[in-house]
């Protein structure tokens, strides 16, 4: 079986420099071809919108499309293929897959990754879900599976979008398989070796927060529990952001945050312009990440603290008790209840290093579940 991959750019701030990394390396792995189809760099940075750069991700997939169709044009994609899109949100290339594959009568089959939708609160899609909401069934209509990240993300997908459109048959070709992770490629961009080279102790920074500032991303309420973790108890946060700046709906979420920071200089810290390495190594010098998003499907930064011995702080709700595997250790029901958990974690570790590591580590088979879903489609 060949796999025909397109994945998303691969950017700085964002997990899909990994995922395009990992990928097709687990594939052919499993003794399995991989043919990658870049698209081209319109933009490298995040410069319009925040989840992706708006003219960067179109021009990406929209010179992805373009190769994938010559591809097929000189008839170098063939039945047994595989085409796998990390991302079927952008419609142009998950519809045009399938075109191709049923108007040429090649009839190949088509896979990919589901991160998020109109349904989903706050995210950026629900600007479009006069249309897009159609386009959600479609992609599940046309493809042989859909790849999710959580139980919950599933369970949203169902209620908020196949339910109300007459179309609950097609949860049968959701398959939640968890989010693609690798510590050790973490630590390839941290620059340590393993997770010995990262310190039980001796952590300077008592919290760290690092959600872009989208209103899905709960960073405005976020900043209530740091009003009392900073006015009651003196501890120290810092806030980070690989973004160099904000431009349209997101910017008065990160002004304000920036406002609060200067309020409280000694004890709050807004840093933008992170590296992923550099806020890799802000995790090995901080004790607790705080995370609590309106909506999250999965939650890299969970995996991402437990990897460099940074305990993540999460609410009772979304996907978070499910990436944590139900570790009450971690986890809240209210905001007073938030300040409890990231003081208690403060004065006591409640696990070292390694145990976290190895929580981390747990979510390294998502990947493989994923190759195995595919593998599938070949008897």
């Amino acid at each position: 079986m060949r796999i025909i991959f397109l994945p998303l750019q691969p950017l700085d701030e964002r997990y899909t420099g990994m995922w395009y990394d990992i990928i097709p390396k687990a594939f052919r792995d499993r003794g399995h071809e991989v043919v990658v189809v870049d698209g081209e760099v319109l933009e490298r940075e995040i410069v319009k919108g925040s989840f992706l750069d708006v003219y960067g991700a179109l021009y990406w997939e929209l010179t992805q499309l373009e190769k994938f169709v010559k591809m097929a044009q000189r008839g170098e994609i063939e039945r047994d293929d595989v085409i796998f899109l990390s991302d079927i949100e952008f419609p142009g290339l998950a519809i045009a897959t399938k075109f191709i594959s049923r108007l040429s009568g090649i009839g190949f089959k088509a896979v990919g990754w589901l991160h998020a939708g109109s349904y989903v609160k706050g995210d950026f899609s629900t600007l479009l879900e006069d249309y897009q909401k159609w386009l959600e069934v479609g992609w599940l209509s046309g493809f042989d599976k859909i790849f999710v990240a959580s139980n919950y993300h599933k369970r949203i997908l169902f209620e908020r979008r196949l339910v109300p459109m007459g179309a609950e048959d097609l949860i049968d070709k959701v398959v939640v398989t968890g989010n693609p992770w690798s510590v050790e490629w973490a630590y390839k961009i941290a620059e340590i070796d393993s997770w010995r080279d990262v310190p039980d102790f001796g952590r300077d920074i008592d919290v760290i927060i690092s959600q872009r500032p989208d209103p899905d991303k709960g960073v405005i309420r976020s900043l209530a529990i740091v009003l009392k973790l900073v006015g009651y108890y003196g501890v120290n946060v810092v806030f980070t952001t690989g973004r160099k700046d904000y431009v349209g709906y997101v910017k008065w979420i990160a002004d304000g945050v920036k406002g609060f920071s200067k309020i409280v200089p000694d004890k709050v810290n807004f840093l933008t312009d992170v590296s992923k390495r550099d806020y890799y190594r802000l995790l090995m010098r901080s004790r607790v990440m705080l995370s609590n998003a309106i909506e999250e499907n999965f939650g890299y930064c969970i995996v991402e603290a437990l990897a460099f011995g940074c305990a993540p702080v999460v609410p009772n709700r979304c996907s978070y008790p499910e990436v944590l595997f139900g570790d009450e250790r971690f986890i809240f029901d209210d905001e007073d209840g938030a300040v409890d958990k990231v003081i208690s974690w403060i004065v006591d570790r409640k696990c070292g290093v390694k145990e976290m590591v190895e929580i981390s580590k747990r979510h390294e088979e998502n990947l493989k579940r994923v190759v195995r879903e595919v593998e599938k489609l070949e008897s």
